[in-house]
């Protein structure tokens, strides 16, 4: 079994559905502390923490992926060399993998990475809201979310407006007689 296999197996065995992400979050920060980063803990409610690691204070990259997962938990199973159970397909083997990639990474002399770990990505994104708070830029941010295995270029937030707009309604017989709001 690879490292990775075998670390993503042991983190899907960490029960961490939403709201109850403190232990795995606790297990993810020893192995970043294990590999010399820096573990910065940030508190979203109460015993409710994102996870932020580096080496650096000013990395180029962050690898970023979810602490939570949906409900039921059920545990880790390998059958024929592929990983069965909750969060193995998203955040655990995800997380999994940015951490056996970013410690590969420190063993070559990389340096300028750091990792981000936020909790409620399944309900309610507390964890992303609040990581607004820590104030971190860089030029590159690697976010793990399943896409069956196709790459995905985009950006992570969410903007919220109001729109107000007017019209005159008709009948869609009639449309020249009305005015469309919707296309404004």
């Amino acid at each position: 079994m690879s490292d990775v296999i075998r670390l993503a197996a042991e983190f899907v065995d960490i029960p961490s559905v939403s709201g109850e992400e403190q232990c795995f979050a606790e297990r993810v920060a020893v192995e970043c502390e294990r590999m010399g980063c820096v573990v910065t803990r940030q508190e979203a409610a109460p015993s409710r923490f994102n996870l932020y690691a580096s080496k650096t204070r000013s990395p180029r990259v962050i690898f970023c992926s979810h602490l939570d997962t949906v409900p039921p938990f059920f545990g880790a199973r390998l059958q024929k060399e592929i990983l069965y159970g909750r969060g193995a397909c998203d955040a655990k083997g995800i997380i999994a993998a940015q951490l056996t990639a970013g410690k590969k990474l420190f063993d070559e002399g990389v340096e300028d990475i750091a990792f981000l770990y936020l909790v409620g990505e399944e309900v309610d994104h507390i964890g992303a809201r609040k990581a607004l708070e820590l104030g971190i830029k860089v030029p590159y941010l690697v976010i793990g979310e399943p896409t069956e295995l196709k790459m995905a270029r985009g950006s992570k937030g969410i903007v919220k407006c109001s729109i107000q707009t007017a019209g005159r309604k008709a009948h869609s017989a009639y449309p020249e007689r009305g005015e469309s709001a919707v296309l404004k």
